[in-house]
């Protein structure tokens, strides 16, 4: 999840790119500083199969997030016409 967050902020930002991927590299080490303790709590309350389930349940709602990166489309004009 965290290749395709970085490209898609170029898509989207021309001005102040650079915030806008610093913003996305800070969510990726929060998830990283927050993921070893919330699996440590699962682990002890749930088994490493249920732990892995509800892993797996995270990590699908990534996909449902990454379903709206579109990149985006700009028309450019050509001798009168837009392409």
């Amino acid at each position: 999840m965290y290749l395709p967050s970085i490209v898609i902020v170029s898509y989207y930002f021309n001005e102040r790119r650079a915030l806008a991927t610093g913003i996305a590299v800070c969510g990726s080490s929060i998830g990283a500083f927050v993921l070893a303790p919330l699996m440590s709590l699962l682990l002890s309350l749930y088994g490493w199969r249920g732990a892995n389930l509800i892993i797996a349940g995270v990590i699908l709602n990534g996909l449902i997030c990454a379903a709206v990166y579109r990149p985006i489309h700009k028309h450019r004009k050509v001798k009168g016409c837009i392409m």
